[in-house]
């Protein structure tokens, strides 16, 4: 490469600068720095709550302020989905 010199291999090449790498940098570090609040929805639509065997995975899906939930588990296989559950106390049987 050094026996070359500027001429052979690296002439094609363009020389680096010391800038940054695209026009857009300084721009994208500015909107990254002053994100925008987001506003919630007053109305938050409520889903009937489910606890229920649905094939081999138990569904136990927005449930609130129930402390009573038991899970008798039969099978080793069986798995629990819990989502979106407020104040809740799950019990484990199996």
């Amino acid at each position: 490469i050094n026996a070359a010199g500027s001429d052979g291999l690296r002439a094609g090449l363009k020389k680096a600068t010391r800038g940054p790498v695209n026009k857009e940098a300084p721009v994208a570090a500015a909107a990254a720095a002053a994100p925008k609040p987001k506003e919630k929805s007053a109305v938050v639509a409520d889903k009937p709550p489910k606890c229920a065997l649905v094939g081999k995975k138990w569904e136990v899906e927005f449930q609130n302020d129930n402390h009573e939930i038991q899970i008798d588990v039969t099978d080793i296989k069986q798995t629990i989905y819990i989502f979106k559950c407020n104040k809740v106390t799950i019990q484990i049987k199996g």
